[in-house]
């Protein structure tokens, strides 16, 4: 404030900026607050999607372990219609595959290790997905498709860095 103003002036100036600015000023806060508020019950919801999602992979790995491979592949089912955009869908998928595998249902095993490759966004989990694809290929008496799926791989058409995976690639390749 200027020094030169009277104290009555002083005061008529603060008000003056205060009806100028204080609605401007308010509206930040309430967006801040607003804001925060919005993050904080974005994570919170998030957290609560995942830790659902878990339970449900828990009770898909009791019902394989109860030998209820039918029941296990529809909650698999529902957990990607539910929980889709998460991990656990594709682990959910990948423990349905195996309980395939062993049923001696590879066509319904390689469905589900494609849902796998399709959906996940995690560079991993699509490696592990392409490499059990090529191995289930392989044991359905199509090597030259297996080979496919491992060149595709290798040559990083559908995966990033294969990393550590390079080396069961080659080798499924051998």
């Amino acid at each position: 404030m200027d020094e030169y103003l009277s104290e009555k002036e002083q005061i008529e100036t603060l008000k003056q900026r205060v009806r100028e600015y204080g609605p401007y000023a308010l509206a930040g806060v309430i967006v801040a607050v607003g804001g925060l508020y919005g993050w904080k019950y974005y994570q919170s919801s998030q957290a609560h999607q995942g830790l659902e999602a878990a339970a449900k992979v828990e009770a898909i790995a009791a019902q394989l372990g109860g030998g209820d491979a039918m029941g296990a592949a529809k909650a698999a089912d529902a957990l990607r219609d539910g929980y889709g955009r998460t991990p656990y869908a594709d682990e959910a998928d990948l423990m349905v595959a195996r309980a395939l595998v062993d049923a001696g249902d590879l066509l319904g095993a390689v469905a589900r290790v494609e849902n796998v490759i399709r959906s996940t966004a995690d560079e991993e989990m699509k490696a592990v997905a392409m490499l059990r694809k090529a191995r289930l290929q392989r044991a359905m008496g199509k090597p030259d498709e297996g080979l496919k799926t491992v060149n595709a791989a290798l040559e990083g058409g559908q995966v990033g860095d294969l990393g550590a995976f390079a080396a069961r690639f080659l080798e499924v390749k051998g």
